[in-house]
């Protein structure tokens, strides 16, 4: 099984978007930053069976805003049921949907964390929310596409990693330093399997990051702000952030890893 998640960044969306998505072949693809306007787009290009927008679940004050989230799937796979992730402050966009093939059901969730910059605390409740609905659901199957501007420091070494000051420290802890008998950063995860490719990043970035998924304009620094999520139900085989095939489409990379049930 092949997910993949990308933020966008509001962008109208061209045939650059959807051939990069075509490149990769997702079966499941979460998008953050869309615009309705891009969401029909993809919906349009056939390129998937199934497709769910946070703007179709939410009030007017909600669906007015500038952009929300989405979750495509396409056959075998079938979107069976579709809602809000509860309790997320204002500006936080998260939806998640139950997907089912055959008679495996599992949850996908597409969550766009706000900034700390701009949205102050609302970054850390955002991140709480999260991570309550997935302690709710621990013995769900749960994968997740996530947009999170954070950590400042993505450190090799998990016990070493920074992020961006009071605001962002509580929240990110809770999603990086969570239980990973529940939710855990996919991407460390194809890393602990893979030591020489481990290595390999570390003795080129010592200080992080693992990965480049946005570059800071004014800084020309890199941080891997975009991730996948998993539950223990399921083992990466392949992961990849395609910065560079991304950066002239988005501020942020695609991402997307293959999959392999376990139990």
């Amino acid at each position: 099984m092949r997910v993949a998640t990308w933020y966008v960044d509001r962008r109208r969306l061209n045939h650059g978007h959807l051939d990069l998505i075509q490149q990769v072949i997702p079966d499941i693809l979460a998008v953050q930053g869309l615009k309705q306007a891009g969401f029909d787009r993809i919906t349009e290009s056939k390129r998937f069976d199934q497709g769910r927008f946070s703007f179709d679940l939410t009030n007017e004050e909600y669906a007015a805003k500038e952009h929300g989230v989405a979750i495509f799937v396409k056959h075998p796979y079938t979107i069976k049921h579709v809602c809000l992730i509860s309790d997320m402050p204002p500006n936080a966009k998260a939806i998640a949907a139950e997907v089912m093939k055959d008679d495996r059901v599992f949850v996908v969730a597409s969550v766009d964390i706000p900034n700390g910059s701009e949205y102050k605390e609302q970054k850390a409740l955002a991140l709480f929310a999260l991570m309550r609905w997935v302690k709710e659901r621990k013995e769900m199957p749960t994968l997740g596409g996530i947009k999170y501007t954070g950590p400042e420091v993505d450190h090799p070494d998990l016990s070493k990693v920074q992020f961006w000051g009071d605001v962002d420290t509580e929240g990110g802890k809770a999603l990086i330093h969570g239980d990973a008998t529940l939710f855990k950063d996919a991407y460390r995860d194809y890393l602990d399997q893979r030591s020489d490719l481990k290595q390999e990043i570390v003795k080129k970035s010592p200080q992080g990051p693992l990965a480049m998924t946005y570059k800071s304009p004014k800084k020309s620094k890199p941080y891997r702000y975009d991730y996948i999520f998993k539950s223990p139900h399921f083992e990466v085989e392949y992961m990849e952030h395609l910065w560079e095939k991304s950066q002239s489409l988005s501020t942020h990379a695609l991402v997307y890893t293959d999959l392999k049930w376990l139990k």
